[in-house]
């Protein structure tokens, strides 16, 4: 939360068509993601929804009353939402508000189980208000029963092991702040739902409110976090017989810059005890009094007061004798702070209140603390509703209540406040959301990207909106940088079309209340900018019929595409596994099944292709994919040298070029290798269940029948049955679960360290290019602190002395997936060879894992190394990738078998030379030419290369 953990990153802008040239024998690449469709949360929670318009029946009449949606929304929820977002009998919706914003209404209901609320979850359904009819119905509520129903001890003593806690573990003094009450909150990432206790505590000098939440059964903390949200990121009076205007001397931006006077709006002033507050404008007037005038003010409003911390507040006494009367406050009477704060709050409480008239939960009272005794942060309370600023100094700080950006920032966060809990609804979830809307709100007041100017040096900045960073790339647990994402694409989205409507769509947007669940990690984040994208399109939409498009929904995919969020999320992409092939196949049919979930275009099935690499993913070729029926593709990878490791994923599009790429997960098949020896599990031929080292409590390795855990069907975290098939046994950690009958994730899961499984020793002595295939699942993220612990396999060629790292991940695979091993690639194949697995968990997670159908192959002895060879003596230009690409970084690979000139130009489809990235003398090998494609339009484009032995050809494609 603090401001010194801030990375000032500057933007790079990168010139079109750079060009670097290195000589290397193709090194390791980033590999393609593996699918995440968004209509399902990652935590497996229903999502969003689209309800098809044109079947569903209508709900209300169109402009019906607060009270007919909810009813009418009540009844849809007990019926089809309850099924659609799978939620369980034995929760009770609550109802938490109806509204209407533009042409949809929208319902929000939480849910609570014997009546204990369950944290930090909702479900939302969106009405057209035009139709009458459901368009969304978006949910992360839990879809299965809590994993306890009691809890082991009571309140108080909740509360004392808590307060413990806070004095060993944050090392502050605190006092308790409200009662302990009991919550049901979801672990991490995973739907897995815990009856426990949370407490708030508030440190003695109120710079902190901590939420500790406490499981009820375990004891364990499950969750502390601090609920101050940080930059750490009337009418004109009539004429009267005295008037007058009140002013201040003001930073415009920072103390840096030349204090200036300024009117000073919204401010309660007295004229010989008869009071009145000053208009938007300064302006002020009493009447029924005689001279001579006693004026007096402080800094204290109708909407928000001010309380210096270091001092005395400051105070404002004049006389006079004619009117009118010019008041105004300097470093005589008041101190810097506390004129700025109180000037560019008011500012931004009308200028937001003029966006939304209907915000009226805005105009509460609102405390400002300045010069609060501590450095280079601030912060927004919402449990006292204030506002505080701390003092000058520390890493030559500012003072942060003279830096008009960060108060409008910390304000940001009160007009999130204020509209997410209109009508009983709760604060934001999400802390990243929560820091990228403050961020853009500060952005938009003053139609400036840069957000802490001046917050350490003269010149210096915090962030800024406008940014290039993307999800997951540039996700941090700092809230404020992965923050940065989601402000970042409504300030390109500003850029696209204009201040007023983008300021507009973000303000309004704000009623669909997007959120996530407050974890940095990718999946969560995903879920969370989602949803944010969902509202937004759901706002632009201007006649409940998403199908058609809205308004403004090309330049909003565009935005949020810059910055990696788009709807091709929505698109589910698989492909099926291909059986190893005979070396004398001619080619290898592949089929895939592509479907999209969102009412917001169409799959583009002209797009959908299929991507193959013999070179560890380094270079990949593509094949068509075409549409034999209803979601299924089919195509044809073509023959490939024996001795080939394939890997393939397919791609598709939406009808939106701007929505991105849907990817499949990458599966693997060998090309002309012969099964040596096939271990199915099925009899105990040797293995090793334990090592000297393993620390394991439980979840140990064990040969047996599998009885499978899940937290919800059909996502089993131990799998219910093995890979081989007509078989039963396979090896896997733990299975006492079987014994006792019991699904539950948690029973005999890896706990305490480590646990090893080997083979026997293997003898690859004789076998030419072996290759070892295997089966595995492995499951990190059913828990408490998901994707963290590790999956590792290791093989070594002298008997276990020394290893080599094969797999080191954390990285789930769900269900049983195929992991190749080519032996030569690690160690000499020799008669003394071993391979490891090693499942492990030192941080209380949920780590299931298994192995079967152990295989050995042999591989042919020269076909593909004549190949390599016979490539080499030739020109060849490798496929471009990333591709398609979009404004940033491609690859383009070529060898030389003999030395000489070589020119590489890229041309448009017209076969115009669009410019020129290699024009020079190359001695023969193997290079790989890097080009920025930024600034370039999207679309088709031809890299030739040429040289005295011919010419070669690969195509490029921009994407939006």
């Amino acid at each position: 939360m603090l401001l010194s953990r801030f990375l000032v990153i500057p933007t790079i802008l990168a010139l079109s068509w750079s060009v670097s040239l290195a000589q290397e024998r193709t090194p390791a690449s980033v590999k393609p993601p593996t699918a995440n469709v968004w209509h399902k949360n990652s935590d497996g929670t229903a999502g969003i929804i689209g309800l098809d318009a044109s079947t569903t029946p209508k709900l209300i009449a169109s402009n019906s009353s607060d009270s007919a949606v909810t009813e009418a929304s009540w009844n849809f929820m007990q019926t089809q939402g309850r099924e659609l977002a799978r939620v369980p009998s034995s929760f009770a919706f609550v109802f938490v508000k109806t509204e209407r914003v533009g042409k949809i209404w929208h319902s929000d209901f939480s849910a609570a189980i014997n009546l204990i609320p369950v944290a930090d979850r909702k479900v939302s359904l969106v009405i057209g208000a035009l139709s009458g009819k459901p368009m969304l119905l978006q949910s992360n509520l839990p879809t299965t029963e809590p994993h306890s129903m009691e809890a082991s001890f009571n309140a108080p003593e909740a509360s004392l092991k808590m307060l413990g806690y806070v004095e060993s573990h944050l090392a502050v003094s605190t006092q308790a702040f409200g009662p302990t009450h009991l919550i049901y909150v979801t672990a991490g990432e995973s739907q897995l739902l815990l009856l426990s206790y949370e407490q708030k505590f508030i440190d003695a000098n109120s710079e902190h409110l901590w939420r500790i939440r406490l499981d009820a059964v375990s004891g364990d903390v499950l969750d502390v976090r601090d609920m101050y949200e940080s930059i750490g990121g009337g009418a004109d009076s009539a004429l009267s017989i005295v008037n007058g205007t009140l002013t201040a001397l003001v930073h415009s931006q920072s103390s840096y810059d030349s204090a200036v006077s300024a009117t000073m709006p919204f401010e309660k002033i007295s004229v010989n005890g008869i009071p009145t507050v000053t208009d938007s404008l300064g302006r002020w007037s009493v009447q029924g009094v005689s001279a001579p005038y006693l004026v007096s003010s402080t800094f204290d409003g109708p909407y928000n007061f001010v309380v210096r911390k270091d001092g005395a507040n400051g105070m404002l006494k004049i006389s006079a004798n004619e009117t009118p009367i010019l008041v105004e406050w300097t470093n005589a009477n008041s101190d810097p702070t506390e004129r700025d704060a109180f000037k560019h709050i008011n500012y931004a409480r009308n200028y937001v209140r003029k966006l939304d008239t209907a915000l009226t939960n805005l105009d509460t009272m609102l405390k400002i603390n300045v010069n609060l005794n501590q450095t280079c942060n601030a912060f927004y309370d919402p449990a006292t509703v204030s506002l505080n600023f701390f003092k000058a100094g520390g890493q030559n700080c500012s003072n942060t209540g003279e830096i008009t950006d960060v108060v409008f920032h910390e304000f940001g966060h009160r007009v999130i406040d204020a509209r997410y809990t209109r009508h009983g609804g709760v604060n934001i979830v999400d802390g990243s959301l929560g820091e990228g809307f403050a961020d853009i709100i500060s952005a938009f007041i003053r139609d400036d990207p840069r957000i802490g100017i001046g917050f350490f040096l003269k010149g210096s900045l915090l962030r800024n909106c406008a940014n290039t960073k993307k999800w997951p790339t540039d996700l941090n647990a700092d809230i404020h940088v992965s923050g940065e994402i989601i402000s970042g694409a409504f300030w390109d989205l500003r850029k696209l079309i204009g201040h007023d409507t983008a300021e507009h769509l973000f303000h309004m947007m704000g009623y669909l209340n997007p959120d996530g669940i407050g974890s940095t990690a990718p999946g969560p984040m995903l879920d969370a900018f989602t949803s944010v994208l969902t509202a937004l399109i759901v706002t632009d939409d201007d006649d409940n019929d998403l199908a058609n498009g809205t308004p403004h929904l090309a330049q909003i995919l565009k935005a949020f595409a810059l910055h990696n969020i788009g709807l091709s999320g929505f698109l589910s992409v698989d492909v099926d596994q291909i059986a190893d092939q005979d070396s004398l196949i001619a080619s290898y049919p592949v089929r895939a099944t592509i479907g999209y979930n969102s009412k917001i275009g169409t799959l583009d099935a002209s797009s959908a292709e299929i991507h193959y690499s013999i070179d560890d993913g380094k270079n990949y070729s593509i094949a068509p994919l075409t549409l034999v029926a209803g979601n299924i593709f089919e195509g044809v990878i073509p023959r490939l040298p024996a001795g080939s490791i394939v890997e393939y994923y397919a791609t598709a599009m939406t009808s939106y070029s701007e929505a991105g790429v849907g990817t499949s997960a990458t599966a693997s098949f060998l090309v002309g290798y012969r099964q040596i020896s096939l271990d199915d599990a099925e009899r105990d031929r040797g293995w090793s269940l334990s090592a000297p080292s393993d620390q394991a409590t439980t979840g140990r390795w064990t040969r047996d029948i599998p009885y499978g855990t899940y937290i919800a069907l059909p996502d089993f975290v131990q799998q219910d049955t093995d890979h081989t098939p007509l078989g039963s046994y396979c090896y896997l950690t733990g299975n006492s679960n079987k014994a006792i009958q019991s699904r539950d994730v948690g029973v005999d899961d890896v706990d305490n360290g480590a646990t090893t499984l080997t083979t026997p020793v293997l003898d690859l002595s004789a076998i030419s290019n072996p290759v070892i295939k295997y089966w595995y699942y492995y499951r990190n993220d059913a828990g408490s602190n998901p994707g963290l612990p590790k999956w590792a396999t290791s093989i070594s060629s002298d008997g276990g002395t020394h290893w080599r790292i094969v797999q080191n991940t954390s990285q789930t695979a769900s269900g049983w997936t195929a992991f190749i091993l080519p032996v030569a690639n690690y160690v000499v194949p020799s008669a003394n060879t071993l391979v490891r697995f090693v499942a492990s968990d030192n941080v209380g997670a949920i780590v299931e894992a298994g192995v079967d159908d152990f295989e050995i192959l042999e591989g042919p002895k020269s076909e593909l190394r004549a190949v390599a060879e016979s490539n080499r003596s030739q020109l060849a230009l490798g496929d471009v990738f990333p591709n398609p690409a979009r404004s940033g970084e491609v690859t383009v690979p070529f060898s030389i078998g003999k030395s000489g000139h070589v020119v590489i130009v890229v041309k448009d489809i017209l076969g115009r030379i669009i410019a020129t990235i290699l024009d020079q003398f190359v001695k023969n090998g193997d290079y790989r030419t890097s080009l920025s494609t930024a600034g370039n339009p999207p679309g088709t484009y031809w890299v030739q290369l040429s040289s005295a032995a011919g010419m070669k050809f690969s195509r490029l494609v921009i994407a939006k």
